[in-house]
């Protein structure tokens, strides 16, 4: 007979900069905010950082949800792209593949707020994500810096090779 099992605990990222590598971005129907009773599809945002909880030497994940509507200046995926890829035209935002942006590096500053109830963890959330642009090459007679690590399969450590 099958039994139910807890979701495991998983430690909450730091306050902080981070180094964060996109692993995967997932639609699912979740309620909405406005009633729910009725579901609305979200986009799961799934991020891995540079750096590792002490206590279980596990990389920490960070999530981002996001509708999957570009525009409203005030829509976590308008702030989340107008953040993550500055280049980019407004067309090119509210056509997203979000495929393009996996396996890439971005830095981070995660804050906390209060968690909705008491004894739950603080809830993270991004002060700012910009895209990591490796530094140029460095003046003549110093070394150049080491080129950024592949991330071609989520089972391999996108952060082996990072500085």
């Amino acid at each position: 007979m099958p039994t139910a099992q807890a979701a495991p605990k998983r430690p909450t990222i730091p306050v902080g900069d981070h180094m964060l590598c996109l692993i995967s971005v997932e639609e699912k129907d979740m309620p909405s905010y406005n009633d729910a009773s009725v579901t609305t599809p979200r986009w799961i945002w799934q991020f891995k950082a540079k750096t590792t909880d002490p206590e279980t030497g596990e990389r920490y994940e960070y999530r981002i949800y996001t509708g999957p509507t570009y525009g409203d200046s005030r829509a976590t995926l308008t702030i989340l792209l107008d953040q993550m890829c500055p280049d980019w035209t407004e067309e090119q935002k509210a056509n997203v593949d979000t495929d393009e942006l996996l396996q890439k590096y971005f830095k981070a500053k995660i804050r906390h707020e209060k968690p909705d109830k008491v004894g739950d963890p603080p809830k993270p959330k991004f002060v700012f994500i910009e895209p990591h642009n490796p530094k140029p090459a460095a003046a003549k007679g110093k070394p150049a810096p080491e080129p950024e690590p592949e991330a071609d399969d989520f089972e391999e450590d996108p952060f082996a090779n990072a500085a």
